[in-house]
């Protein structure tokens, strides 16, 4: 199963507003996997689009799943951290399930 944290779409410097791409998973060299990425930061409802296709019946996914910006709580720190909220808890996460 692939995974995608907030941590690698900022690594990649994928976690900025209007960016549209794709990220790949590779095996001995060869792509695996794939998904699509279109992200949102600005508005009232920050989120990403995750667009894919499942690989046993082809069916064709398009999930926007909200983000959530936390400041910190360390005062006088004018910084934060974005996570997911999870599709299934509504709870805020890092790693999507």
């Amino acid at each position: 199963m692939r995974r995608s944290s907030i941590h690698d779409l900022k690594r990649l410097g994928m976690l900025r507003d209007g960016f549209n791409g794709s990220m790949n998973w590779t095996q001995n060299g060869e792509k695996v996997a794939s998904i699509g990425l279109r992200v949102r930061l600005s508005g009232e409802e920050p989120a990403v689009l995750l667009d894919y296709t499942l690989t046993d019946t082809k069916e064709v996914v398009a999930d926007w799943v909200r983000l959530h910006y936390q400041p910190s709580n360390l005062p006088n720190l004018n910084w934060g951290y974005w996570m997911f909220i999870c599709p299934a808890t509504g709870t805020p996460c890092r790693i999507m399930p």
